[in-house]
């Protein structure tokens, strides 16, 4: 029963593990598509212009993408609409827009977390709480990351 036990266990460590890492490589695929269609400059000149005239309202204001003058690029990303909100980082307090994007693939949330040149946010191996989403982020250019749902 013991051996039963431990082998169970050990399975169940294996499948997690792999589990994780499909979500990062498709993270990372993700985000070597967006470095070659999106320029980081409009994009975070889009972000920070909607910073400066959207109120945060509680923990965030969700915004009509459609009327906010999105890049086209990040729109072509996926076939399912984009959702954005303007937020506030619960460590440093800078404000900077989330972008959440569906998949096409039916595989996990991904997007970009933008915001002005010293916006940071914890990247690599480490995970980063974005909500109640568990995901894994990778730096693009300063103030710009790219996120993908674990």
């Amino acid at each position: 029963m013991r051996k039963l036990s431990i082998i169970l266990a050990s399975l169940a460590v294996i499948v997690a593990g792999c589990g994780r890492g499909y979500y990062v490589k498709q993270t990372e695929r993700f985000a070597a598509q967006a470095r070659n269609t999106v320029n980081p400059a409009l994009l975070q000149e889009w972000a920070t212009n909607l910073i400066a005239k959207t109120p945060i309202e509680n923990q965030a204001t969700w915004v009509n993408p459609d009327f906010t003058g999105i890049p086209k690029s990040i729109v072509g990303l996926s076939d399912f609409p984009v959702v954005v909100s303007v937020t506030r980082s619960p460590d440093s307090g800078d404000a900077y827009v989330i972008v959440q994007l569906h998949s096409n693939d039916g595989g996990p949330f991904r997007g970009f977390l933008v915001g002005n040149k010293s916006f940071k946010v914890k990247v690599g191996s480490d995970l980063h709480t974005y909500g109640d989403q568990w995901v894994h982020v990778v730096p693009w250019q300063p103030g710009i990351y790219i996120w993908g749902e674990l």
